[in-house]
């Protein structure tokens, strides 16, 4: 059984700054050869974080106009905020697939995709026009938790799955967890996990 092995490293012909270089470092100094210029690249971000920063540096601007709504980036984070809580205290969150089946086009649709994004989840989307038939079958491909649809048309969110209700949601209280029972409240159904 081999212990160790003393090699000198200039018989290795590793330029010298390579030899001390972590090998985070030696990696990254092999991408910026191979892509000239990719040294210049910001910093990975989300849309998510892109949308705060625009938010942070201009909250009076128009952010979203459908024709029919307008939205500064400040109105805009907070009606997604506020779906988001919505979506999350229904039991949604990071993980989860997220079925949108709201009109083309509408300041709904926008805030449904970034309220989604926001905590996490992945949105599938199906366009409103579509057949219920494919719509079903996009959303059961996915494994949708949930999917929010036009609330115009009263479809606002549709959970296919008993959700557990995240901690802390005082308000919201299912029929076996309601205030004043007499049985204790069953234990929140497992979170379900898609390989």
């Amino acid at each position: 059984m081999v212990h160790g092995v003393a090699v000198n490293p200039a018989s290795l012909n590793i330029p010298e700054t390579q030899a001390t270089a972590s090998p985070e470092q030696i990696a990254s100094a092999e991408f910026t050869a191979q892509m000239p210029g990719s040294e210049l690249a910001t910093e990975p971000r989300t849309l998510w974080d892109i949308l705060q920063a625009t938010a942070e540096l201009n909250p009076d601007a128009t952010a979203l106009d459908d024709g029919m709504k307008s939205l500064s980036y400040d109105e805009l984070l907070k009606a997604v905020r506020a779906k988001a809580r919505e979506l999350t205290q229904a039991g949604l969150g990071a993980g989860d697939c997220v079925g949108v089946r709201i009109p083309s086009g509408t300041a709904e649709l926008y805030l449904a995709i970034l309220a989604i994004l926001s905590i996490g989840a992945a949105y599938v989307p199906v366009d409103a026009d579509d057949p219920e038939e494919r719509a079903a079958l996009v959303f059961g491909e996915a494994r949708v938790a949930a999917v929010l649809g036009d609330p115009e048309a009263d479809k606002a969110l549709t959970m296919f799955l008993e959700r557990p209700t995240p901690f802390p949601a005082p308000e919201l209280h299912s029929p076996r967890t309601m205030p004043g029972s007499s049985s204790p409240p069953a234990p929140p159904a497992p979170r379900r996990v898609w390989p």
